[in-house]
């Protein structure tokens, strides 16, 4: 076999495996490159691969932030845990507008809402619980304030 004929077939054995890959779940350019990878092709194959995909409009890392940030806040993640987790997937972050600090604490108060915060300890698991799913001290604290004051969603 020619070299040429060896890397279209590496080529295209890559292709197959990442068509797998995302038919399961959509993913970033940078995850379907690593993920090539551990499956043993070629830097170059798989490079190759995900350039064609990204042409084609198979893997999109703008259309899979936006999928991605309204699936993260619908589960009522805060946004410093939406950038992380972006940030590990291989998406620039930079250019992010962050949600309106209403927007966010809504969403930390709906963690909250049926924590009961009647004693110091109670207040300190809902603070912890808080930014643990990626909200700010600030708002954190904020949402703890307004929903021990009673204030209604």
């Amino acid at each position: 076999m020619t070299d040429g004929a060896c890397k279209e077939a590496a080529y295209e054995e890559a292709r197959k495996c990442a068509h797998r890959i995302i038919k399961a779940r959509e993913k970033t350019s940078h995850d379907l490159l690593k993920r090539l990878q551990e499956k043993g092709y070629s830097l170059g194959a798989s490079e190759d691969v995900v350039k064609r995909f990204i042409e084609v409009g198979l893997v999109d890392d703008l259309r899979y932030t936006e999928l991605y940030i309204r699936s993260a806040q619908y589960s009522c993640k805060g946004w410093s845990r939406i950038v992380r987790e972006l940030r590990q997937r291989g998406i620039d972050t930079e250019y992010l507008d962050p949600p309106l600090e209403e927007d966010e604490l809504e969403r930390a108060r709906a963690v909250i809402a049926r924590l009961s915060l009647d004693t110091h300890k109670d207040r300190d698991k809902a603070l912890r619980r808080l930014q643990n799913k990626g909200f700010s001290y600030g708002v954190a604290k904020q949402a703890i304030s307004r929903q021990i004051d009673g204030e209604v969603f």
